[in-house]
């Protein structure tokens, strides 16, 4: 939706339709309008269809209370997007369960000093004051719940 302004009210149902029927996740990277960020209409129209918003729903983060509340709805933590205390507090707000860790491949964050590399998004997991149990749920478990 984001890249190519693609409307979630119509373009996007057949491939909701699709996934709800395969029981495959779907991820999307919201756009910035209502025709590209209203993901709700996907839930109410699929309401077995398991959504990934990516980014922690960037531009929306008003849309945390709905995410919370739908039984399969979650949220990644990837990209330039986000940062530690975005991770943290989308942790804090929802809860280990609805939180997915992403690494935004092929495009990794870019480093200071030239370069690129993940390991900033795994350290703002590593160092969430969670128990291990909570993290493992970001890092995978979270997302093996949501495969076929």
């Amino acid at each position: 939706p984001w890249w190519h302004q693609i409307d979630l009210s119509s373009e996007m149902l057949p491939i909701a339709r699709r996934c709800e029927e395969k029981g495959l996740p779907l991820l999307l990277h919201l756009g910035g309008s209502p025709k590209t960020g209203n993901f709700e209409v996907l839930l109410n129209k699929f309401p077995r269809l398991k959504l990934i918003l990516a980014h922690l729903a960037v531009p929306y983060f008003q849309s945390w209370r709905v995410v919370k509340e739908a039984k399969n709805c979650f949220m990644d933590i990837s990209g330039s997007y986000v940062n530690a205390s975005l991770v943290r507090r989308a942790v804090k707000t929802m809860g280990p369960d609805k939180v997915i860790f992403g690494s935004d491949g092929p495009v990794p964050l870019r480093c200071r000093g030239g370069g690129h590399s993940y390991e900033a998004v795994l350290r703002w997991t590593r160092e969430l004051r969670i128990s291990d149990n909570d993290k493992e749920k970001i890092f995978h478990k979270n997302l093996e719940r949501l495969l076929p």
